[in-house]
């Protein structure tokens, strides 16, 4: 799975998904990305098989994606041993 924050992993930029990387993920869900209001927030929806529909906003079509599947925590440096 890819981390969808704007961190670092390991020294690299962590990649964005596009919609058709959510879909490739998640191929159970449905998903609706909109902006009907010019300027306007834009809408993801994700509508589940059994016709659940969640909605997220934000201000642009990453903001909506992340916060629907919010940026994990980067995992914690290795700890240093007696061998560094």
């Amino acid at each position: 799975r890819r981390c969808f924050g704007e961190t670092l992993e390991w020294g690299r930029p962590v990649q964005k998904p596009s919609l058709d990387d959510l879909r490739a993920a998640h191929p159970l869900l449905g998903f609706a990305l909109y902006a009907y209001d010019p300027a306007g927030p834009v809408t993801l929806e994700i509508h589940t098989p059994d016709g659940g529909v969640y909605a997220f906003s934000g201000p642009t079509a990453t903001a909506a994606v992340e916060a629907a599947f919010p940026p994990r925590a980067a995992p914690p440096p290795p700890a240093a041993s007696v061998f560094d």
